[in-house]
């Protein structure tokens, strides 16, 4: 069963439909082009938390040899958060020229989503059963619940 590779791979798709919008707008010239930013924004870094918090030391206990994976992942969340920050001060700033780091950012999600749905997310349905998946998805909403709180 592959319902965490499924899980996520979609949540990527969702990600990746607010980030199309945010620039399909921002091309027009079109000021609610943040309004997508900032939803692409939040979604993205509920995602890595979920990965960071739930998914990775969960993997990391269950596989051995792991935490290899994993690091790298971390390592790229990194970037990946401060391109974001870099962008949203852009976009908050009203800063009308071109934002490189628009594209830096399309370029490291493609790849770190194709790693993550060819190896990370399969390797984790691979290993665990259904009660695990389980714990898994709830602590994903609890961790959310408190985020709203």
């Amino acid at each position: 069963m592959s319902l965490i590779n499924n899980y996520f791979s979609v949540d990527h798709q969702k990600l990746d439909c607010l980030f199309e919008a945010f620039i399909s707008h921002r091309t027009k010239g079109d000021d609610n082009g943040y309004n997508y930013f900032q939803l692409f924004h939040k979604g993205l870094i509920q995602h890595i938390e979920w990965e960071e918090k739930i998914l990775f030391p969960f993997i990391e206990n269950l596989v051995p040899m792991s935490q290899g994976p994993t690091s790298v992942m971390c390592e790229e969340h990194g970037q990946i958060k401060v391109l974001l920050e870099i962008i949203d001060h852009k976009l908050a700033s009203q800063f009308n020229g071109e934002i490189l780091e628009i594209t830096q950012l399309t370029t490291i999600l493609a790849a770190h989503n194709l790693k993550e749905e060819n190896v990370l997310y399969p390797m984790i349905d691979n290993n665990i059963n259904q009660a695990q998946r389980a714990e898994i998805f709830s602590e994903m909403e609890l961790l959310q619940q408190t985020k709203r709180a």
